[in-house]
C-alpha cells in the first residue's frame, strides 16, 4: 500500500526491517504492475512542463 501512495522505498524498507531497499522491491514490486507505465508518464510530465517554461522564456 504505501508502494502505490508514493512513499520513499528506503523507509518503506526500514519500517520493515529490511536491511536493503533490494529485499523490500523483491518482495513487493509484484503490488505495482503498472510501474513502468506511472513512471514514463511522470517523466513526460516533467519534460512537458520543462519545455513549456523554456518557450516562456523562464529559468
Amino acid at each position: 500500500m504505501l508502494l502505490a501512495e508514493g512513499t520513499n522505498i528506503k523507509a518503506i524498507s526500514e519500517r520493515l526491517g529490511h536491511s536493503k531497499v533490494s529485499t523490500t522491491l523483491n518482495v513487493y514490486s509484484h503490488l505495482l504492475p503498472n510501474i513502468q507505465a506511472t513512471a514514463a508518464a511522470g517523466l513526460e510530465n516533467q519534460l512537458n512542463k520543462h519545455a513549456t517554461m523554456a518557450l516562456m522564456g523562464v529559468p
